[in-house]
């Protein structure tokens, strides 16, 4: 369903380094339905690596194939083609959100993006809150009003307005405390197989790797250095690297 193939992007470096590989010749691809890890320290790539697949930065080398067609390097309405099918989940939902605007208002704007009325927006927006447990009161709130679980439930519901193919959740859940945490990665394995959606993990809680992710890759300085199925690789790890991260994570 995604295939990246040699994908890098070099960012301006400081002081005596002109520049520095964020992302440097990654391979890998991900199935329809399937749940991918991407865990690494931070600076690794692995935000980059996400917003070069979305198209919010600019990728200098390689392609990434949605569904056997390349994505890079489109603009205007065939990249927003790649936003329907593509949807991010970031760490703090508040800022995702317009503060002058009720969390609603947000949704029903991802439903008007593609073309629905006002009216018709509203008939699919009690379905979508109930897929996010989400309740309609909570929603005519401000973000500001709101915790960080709901405003996340909120983020995820516009998200899935737009039925994308593939999810991208970037440190979703490493915001928000630990049961409030468990309750949405129980909704996300909930609406991974009731929608089929395709979804890339970006995050450090290899607890939660475990228990969502089928495969993982490793990055390390913008490079992968292992990747696999997520037992194997976190569990009998091959690269010195990914036992670091795994004495680290205990």
């Amino acid at each position: 369903m995604l295939e990246v193939n040699n994908l890098s992007k070099n960012f301006a470096g400081t002081g005596r380094e002109t520049e520095f590989a964020a992302v440097d010749g990654i391979s890998f691809t991900l199935d329809a339905g399937e749940c991918l890890g991407l865990i690494g320290e931070s600076g690794c790539g692995k935000s980059t690596t996400a917003r070069l697949i979305t198209g919010l930065v600019q990728a200098d080398a390689g392609s990434v194939l949605l569904e056997g067609e390349e994505i890079l390097g489109r603009k205007g309405r065939r990249q927003r083609e790649v936003y329907r099918k593509i949807q991010m989940v970031f760490q703090t939902p508040q800022d995702s959100f317009d503060p002058m605007q009720t969390l609603e208002t947000g949704i029903l704007e991802a439903f008007r993006n593609q073309g629905m009325s006002r009216k018709e927006a509203c008939l699919h927006l009690p379905e979508l809150l109930k897929k996010v447990e989400l309740s309609s009161e909570t929603a005519m709130r401000y973000p500001r009003e709101t915790s960080g679980g709901e405003c996340q439930r909120a983020a995820i519901a516009r998200a899935l307005a737009v039925q994308p193919s593939l999810l991208i959740c970037d440190e979703a859940t490493s915001a928000l405390d630990a049961a409030v945490q468990a309750q949405i990665v129980q909704l996300l394995k909930k609406l991974q197989r009731e929608e089929g959606l395709a979804m890339l993990w970006i995050g450090h809680d290899l607890a939660l790797v475990r228990e969502l992710c089928s495969r993982v890759i490793v990055m390390r300085q913008g490079k992968i250095v292992e990747q696999g199925e997520t037992r194997e690789v976190l569990e009998y790890p091959k690269e010195e690297y990914t036992k670091l991260l795994m004495e680290y994570s205990l």
